[in-house]
C-alpha cells in the first residue's frame, strides 16, 4: 500500500480536488409530469410569446379612452353595453364606436380597445353602463402579448433545478419532455464488527448503526435513492468482496469508519489494493478530520468518518455538493451567511473548525447560538441546530456578538 500523497489538506483544497475529479453528468429524456427536482441539461427557448395575445387583467369594461374621458363619481359616463367577451371566446371583428364591451378576466381584448376599466368602478343601468372613472392610461389593465415571455427568448438555461414555478412555465410553453440529468446510482456500505441494526437486542461492547440511516435520508433529500450495502467486518477478505462488488455497481460509493489510523481502518487499504487512486486522506478540521477521497475507474469514492456528526458534516458539506454537480447543479454548495454571535465560541490553532449553531433571523440581522458540545459522538446537539458556524484556523475565543460566517444545513 502506498497511500496518499495528499494528507491533512485545507478545506479549500478539499473542495477543489474533489470537484477536479467528478464525472460530467449523464443525460436522459424525462416527461415533464415526472420532472420537478431534476436539474435541465438543455437550454429551453420559448416556442411562442406569453401571453400568446392581448388579454385583460381583470373583470371589466373594454372601451375607447375618449369615450369616457373625464368620468368619475360627480360626473358619470354613461354608454351602451355592445356585447360580451369571455376568457376562450374570440371578440368581435368591429363594434360601434360610442359603446363599450363586457370583458372577463384573460379574455382577448377587441381591436380598437384601449383600455378596461374595472367592474367596481362601474355601474350597469338598463341598456348599458355608468363610468364614474375613466382610463388612468392608454393600455390599463391590459396584459399585452409577450409581456412575459417573448417567442425566441431564453427561458431556462442548463444546470436550472426544475421545481413547480419551472413546471407552470414549461407548460404554458406547450414543453412535455425535457432532457435532465441523470441521478447517480449511489452506494453506502458501514463498516465495524461492533454495529447493531435498529432492531437487534443489544450486546455488550456494541452500538447501534445510526449512519446507514441518516446517509440514506441524506441522499433522499436530494432526490437520489441509496443503494443499501449492508455492514462490512472488520476483516480485509469480506471487505474486499463487498467493496468489489459495490464499485461495480455504483457510480458513487460511500462508506463510514475504517479510514482513520486505527489497526481495524482498513477501508483505504483495501480499496486501494482494488485499484482505486488516493486523491487525498484527511482535512484539517473538526469534525470529520479523517474523511478520505478516491476513484475508482472515474467513480468518486468518499471515506466518511464512523463518528455520526462527522459522518453527517462531511456529507452535507462534501459528499452533497459533489452530487449536485454530478447531476449538473451550478449552484451545488451551502449558502453562507454572515451572522452576530450569542455566546461564545472558539476554533482551533491548526485546523478549521464548525461549531453547530441555531442561526435565525433578528431584527436587521442574522443571529448564531452556538450549540455545545461539539463532540463527534453528540446527535442532541445536531438535532438542536440549523447550521455550522465556520472557524478558520487559528481562530481564537469570539465573544458575544462578534461577527462569524454561518452556514444553513
Amino acid at each position: 500500500m502506498s497511500g496518499p500523497s495528499k494528507v491533512f489538506v485545507s478545506v479549500a483544497e478539499a473542495l477543489a480536488l474533489i470537484e477536479v475529479n467528478l464525472p460530467s453528468p449523464g443525460r436522459i429524456s424525462m416527461p415533464l409530469s415526472r420532472a420537478a427536482g431534476r436539474v435541465l441539461a438543455e437550454e429551453i427557448v420559448a416556442k411562442e410569446s406569453l401571453p400568446a395575445f392581448s388579454n385583460s387583467a381583470m373583470d371589466g369594461y373594454a372601451l375607447r379612452a375618449a369615450e369616457v374621458a373625464g368620468a368619475c363619481a360627480e360626473n358619470p359616463v354613461e354608454l351602451p353595453l355592445a356585447g360580451e367577451i369571455a376568457a376562450g371566446e374570440m371578440p368581435p371583428a368591429t363594434w360601434p364606436t360610442g359603446t363599450c364591451l363586457r370583458i372577463l378576466t384573460g379574455a382577448p381584448i377587441p381591436a380598437d380597445c384601449e383600455g378596461v376599466v374595472p367592474v367596481e368602478e362601474t355601474q350597469e343601468v338598463e341598456g348599458g353602463v355608468r363610468f364614474y372613472a375613466d382610463l388612468i392610461a392608454t393600455g390599463s389593465n391590459i396584459r399585452p402579448s409577450g409581456e412575459d415571455v417573448k417567442a425566441g427568448a431564453r427561458l431556462l438555461a442548463p444546470g436550472h433545478l426544475v421545481g413547480p414555478a419551472e413546471i407552470a412555465l414549461l407548460a404554458a410553453q406547450g414543453i412535455t419532455e425535457l432532457e435532465v440529468t441523470r441521478r447517480p446510482r449511489v452506494g453506502f456500505l458501514a463498516t465495524g464488527d461492533e454495529l447493531l441494526a435498529a432492531h437487534e437486542a443489544p450486546r455488550p461492547g456494541a452500538i447501534r448503526n445510526s449512519n446507514t440511516p441518516m446517509i440514506l435520508a441524506m441522499l433522499a433529500d436530494l432526490g437520489i435513492e441509496g443503494v443499501d450495502l449492508g455492514v462490512a467486518p472488520d476483516n480485509e477478505e469480506s471487505l474486499a468482496t463487498l467493496l468489489a462488488s459495490a464499485l461495480a455497481d455504483v457510480d458513487l460509493l460511500l462508506t463510514s469508519g475504517g479510514v482513520s489510523a486505527g489497526r481495524y481502518d482498513l477501508v483505504g487499504k483495501v480499496l486501494e489494493d482494488l485499484g482505486a487512486k488516493w486523491v487525498f486522506h484527511k482535512i484539517a478540521q473538526q469534525p470529520g478530520k479523517p474523511l478520505a477521497f478516491l476513484t475508482w475507474m472515474d467513480k468518486p469514492v468518499f471515506g466518511l468518518p464512523g463518528n455520526p456528526v462527522s459522518g453527517f458534516f462531511t456529507f452535507w458539506y462534501y459528499v452533497a455538493p459533489a452530487l449536485r454537480k454530478m447531476m449538473g447543479q451550478t449552484d451545488a454548495h451551502p449558502r453562507h451567511v454572515m451572522a452576530k454571535l450569542r455566546g461564545e465560541i472558539a476554533g482551533k490553532p491548526e485546523k478549521s473548525f464548525f461549531g453547530r449553531a441555531y442561526t435565525r433571523w433578528v431584527g436587521d440581522a442574522y443571529e448564531a447560538e452556538p450549540r455545545p458540545p461539539h463532540g463527534s459522538h453528540v446527535l442532541s446537539t445536531l438535532t438542536d441546530a440549523n447550521s455550522f458556524i465556520i472557524l478558520p484556523t487559528g481562530t481564537g475565543k469570539l465573544e458575544e456578538g462578534a461577527e462569524v460566517r454561518v452556514a444553513f444545513f
